[in-house]
């Protein structure tokens, strides 16, 4: 197959930098949604493209000899003959294949990246120790109850009472993975950057988006608590990586059916259940405490 040439807008791949328990099903979900709704069209794919068997593209290449390049190229392909955007959400952390990035297809495709991260550091923990991912094995262990339990990601569908299902946080551990998280959202955007990827910002600079920013649009208090100017800046540096013009009015117009559909985040004590514990290691762990700034109570 002949590499796909970008001819324009919008081009065929997208990548959203986000690693697990950082709302990238929200994120992903949602951007494509109201990118739909701005105009333009996201081909349908599953999540999580950098990962080889969730990529028929890369299966087919692979069965026919080739490898990610070959699987790139056709991916762009597909998208382009749709005139629609592949939407890969991907990340440096666990399980995806970082081989992609350092292809001169991505290069050659004039990928545009976005990186999101989620702010909140503990509840970024909370999550990958409720479901049982990489780290969350060696931070702490789930609960249910008050006993541990084992249904792991598997919670977020069974049919129980989710106010009793609870994360218990290893503070020693804790503590560290919460310092690592917060230089590694930093860290992101200049790494892509070093690799000779480029976003939709100004001078070609990669944009950084934060969850809770996007999030924060669908509580009902949104307007009345000020956060509503910055999520849609939020959405706006997102979707403007797709390089497709928009007016801000029409994008107000698009994000406004999400306003007041969803509660704010809960105080932690719903759930974490050695909540003191955890809540005297913030704020007594560094010299300046600020790691207590992560907690709601």
């Amino acid at each position: 197959m002949a590499p796909y040439t970008f001819a324009g807008a919008p081009p065929p791949l997208l990548v959203v930098l986000m690693e697990g328990c950082s709302g990238s099903t929200f994120v992903i979900g949602h951007s494509k949604s109201v990118a739909e709704c701005l105009g333009y069209k996201a081909y349908p794919s599953k999540y999580e493209l950098f990962k080889e068997d969730k990529n028929r593209w890369y299966k087919q290449a692979e069965a026919d000899g080739g490898g990610w390049t070959e699987a790139l190229n056709a991916m762009a392909q597909d998208a382009s003959r749709g005139n629609a955007t592949i939407v890969i959400n991907a990340d440096f952390w666990s399980g995806s294949d970082i081989s992609p990035l350092l292809t001169d297809s991505m290069h050659d495709l004039d990928t545009p990246f976005v990186v999101a991260y989620r702010r909140n550091v503990l509840d970024l923990a909370i999550c990958n120790v409720r479901d049982c991912f990489h780290p969350g094995k060696t931070l702490g262990y789930p609960t249910y109850d008050g006993e541990q339990s084992d249904l792991c990601f598997n919670r977020r569908f069974a049919d129980i009472d989710q106010a009793k299902y609870k994360a218990h946080l290893d503070v020693d551990k804790l503590v560290p993975f919460m310092l690592e998280k917060e230089a590694e959202s930093q860290a992101a955007a200049p790494r892509l950057e070093r690799y000779g990827y480029t976003g939709g910002g100004a001078g070609g600079r990669i944009q950084v988006v934060d969850y809770e920013s996007l999030a924060s649009l669908q509580y009902p208090d949104v307007r009345e608590s000020g956060q509503y100017t910055t999520s849609v800046d939020a959405w706006e540096r997102l979707l403007r990586t797709w390089r497709l013009p928009f007016t801000r009015e029409k994008l107000e117009a698009c994000l406004e059916p999400y306003v007041g559909t969803y509660h704010p985040p809960r105080p932690h004590a719903t759930v974490v259940d050695n909540i003191e514990e955890v809540a005297h290691a913030l704020k007594t762990s560094t010299w300046d405490g600020h790691l207590a700034q992560y907690l709601r109570v």
